[in-house]
């Protein structure tokens, strides 16, 4: 199994590549266990590959995200929220 094509794009995805994941270490274990190395160097690959999808993933904002933290930084800021500007596209 090649994890790496996978696009993470939701968090039910997420979850699934978090699992995903841990099986693969699991199959890797048991590679290394069993003395297949070159096999399991290639699953660690696919392992770090499917991580760093998963770390860029949660490190992606999107407009939403930037609105509530612009209006959480409003609350708790001394300026009142109605003198507030907010420019967003639509």
């Amino acid at each position: 199994m090649n994890f790496s094509h996978f696009r993470i794009c939701d968090l039910p995805q997420a979850k699934m590549e978090v699992q995903c994941s841990r099986l693969l270490v699991i199959r890797i274990d048991r590679l290394i266990d069993q003395g297949d190395y070159e096999t399991a160097l290639e699953r660690q690959k696919d392992l770090n590959r499917s991580l760093e999808a998963l770390k860029k993933m949660r490190e992606e904002k999107t407009e939403e995200d930037r609105i509530y933290e612009m209006t959480r930084k409003a609350m708790m800021s001394e300026v009142p929220f109605h003198h507030m500007v907010f420019i967003t596209k639509k």
